[in-house]
């Protein structure tokens, strides 16, 4: 994703590598985590708010917010979703 201000308006997940540029995730009350990565992160210029974000390769990130969550990466498959 990139370009101009994107975004989600609810929890994402993502089966392999995500590049994110630009771009908000925004889980309205919503239960759980808001981004799961299977893959590697990479996030710039944006953020990930109300919830936590998974990934289970690496995170790399610049100009990223994660108001009210955490970011935990190198998790291998032990993710809240399963992308078997």
């Amino acid at each position: 994703w990139g370009g101009g201000w994107e975004g989600v308006g609810g929890r994402a997940a993502v089966g392999g590598n995500a590049t994110f540029s630009s771009f908000n995730v925004i889980p309205h009350n919503v239960p759980g985590p808001a981004l799961v990565v299977g893959g590697n992160l990479s996030f710039t210029n944006g953020q990930v708010s109300n919830g936590s974000t998974f990934v289970g390769g690496t995170v790399s990130t610049s100009q990223f917010g994660s108001p009210n969550g955490t970011v935990t990466g190198n998790l291998g498959t032990n993710l809240p979703v399963d992308f078997a």
